[in-house]
């Protein structure tokens, strides 16, 4: 079974319209890259090996005023997975 690890060199997130929620987004970012890494895993044998330069991933429909942290990392990382499976 290939290797479903994933390794990001360097990552920007940006928050639109997150005033007073600056503080929340080192840990939705660690959250966020914690579920690729699982849904990564739970898809391993369907993908295949390869490495991406530059991966853009769209803006991401949250509401940070209703969602927790670990909610909004979910529905991130369900992006970010989309966006690798693109790519590959």
């Amino acid at each position: 079974m290939p290797d479903p690890t994933v390794q990001f060199g360097e990552v920007h997130v940006s928050l639109a319209n997150g005033r007073g929620h600056e503080h929340r987004a080192a840990n939705i970012s660690r959250l966020t890259f914690d579920h690729v890494q699982r849904l990564m895993a739970a898809g391993g044998a369907s993908l295949r090996p390869g490495a991406v330069d530059h991966l853009r991933v769209g803006p991401v429909p949250v509401s940070l005023a209703d969602m927790d942290d670990n909610e909004v990392a979910r529905a991130s990382a369900a992006e970010v997975y989309r966006a690798v499976l693109r790519a590959l």
